[in-house]
């Protein structure tokens, strides 16, 4: 198994609220190099840069392109898009950590095998709780480790 690392920054729509329900920046594309690889995800490491912010989220997985949505619009899965999903992550406003002048999520992930139809691993960050609001497009960045079976 060879563990890999990949980063995503969603483009945040600066200066409006993200309600329940709004996606986060659209959809988010994690590059794994290899093509077609299978494995599992490990950890998912979130950074949100504006320290009081701390939204929980939900987060679904997808092992190749789900339905579009926006940054800011709601995603409403069809079945077609849950044939894809690998599985689900939340994010608490508990799991947060200050690191200096930004908040952190660390959070394992090992029950999430995939199949990738390509090389990349599509995520959709939907806000579940509290009305984020945040000053520039590139405030939060995901980090996404994987284990590849080699």
């Amino acid at each position: 198994m060879l563990y890999r690392k990949a980063f995503a920054t969603p483009q945040l729509t600066a200066g409006t609220v993200y309600q329940d329900g709004d996606v986060l920046g659209g959809l988010l594309s994690f590059d794994f190099g290899q093509n077609k690889p299978n494995g599992y995800i490990a950890r998912l490491t979130l950074i949100d840069s504006e320290a009081m912010r701390r939204p929980e989220l939900l987060l679904h997985f997808f092992d190749g392109i789900p339905s579009s949505a926006d940054d800011h619009a709601p995603f409403e899965p069809s079945k077609a898009d849950m044939l894809l999903h690998i599985g689900d992550l939340r994010v608490t406003n508990e799991d947060y950590r200050r690191a200096g002048d930004c908040h952190y999520v660390d959070i394992a992930a090992r029950d999430l095998d995939f199949d990738l139809d390509d090389k990349f691993i599509y995520v959709y960050a939907l806000v579940t709780s509290g009305t984020p609001t945040y000053s520039a497009v590139d405030n939060v960045t995901f980090k996404l480790g994987v284990y590849l079976n080699i």
